[in-house]
């Protein structure tokens, strides 16, 4: 059934965001703007993400929350359009990418490093990071 659905998640980097589409091949905009469903339903966006066919993930900015942001789709219109994904597979896969840049981010803020090619990703989706300080 077709309708908006917010993926119950807490996005507060949009940088990250922005690395995680970059990586799955999905077109991020920044800037206001709006989304629509297959019923021509529209909800606002601070920005867009362009994953298939010709329905967006709207990127809406939580109320009281200084940089705190939700995804909203008509996931179900999306996975129509990606061969062989499902809305959750289609979720799960960007939830995992942004974590990961998120967490890149934040070690590199910190004066670590990762090697991404030592970036272990398990049979269950999780992954294992190792990250490395050369200071004293």
């Amino acid at each position: 059934m077709s309708h908006f659905t917010t993926v119950e998640t807490r996005i507060n980097s949009l940088s990250a965001l922005r690395k995680a589409c970059e990586k799955l091949g999905y077109h991020f905009t920044e800037g206001t703007g709006e989304i629509e469903d297959y019923y021509h339903h529209r909800h606002r966006a601070q920005a867009k993400i362009a994953i298939a066919g010709p329905y967006d993930v709207a990127v809406v900015h939580e109320p009281g929350e200084e940089e705190s942001y939700s995804l909203v789709a008509d996931w179900s219109m999306i996975a129509g359009y990606a061969r062989h994904r499902s809305d959750v597979q289609i979720q799960d896969e960007l939830l995992r990418e942004y974590a990961l840049a998120r967490v890149m981010e934040s070690c590199a803020a910190e004066g670590y490093d990762i090697d991404a090619s030592q970036i272990q990703v398990n049979a269950d989706g999780s992954m294992e990071i190792v990250a490395v300080s050369w200071g004293a």
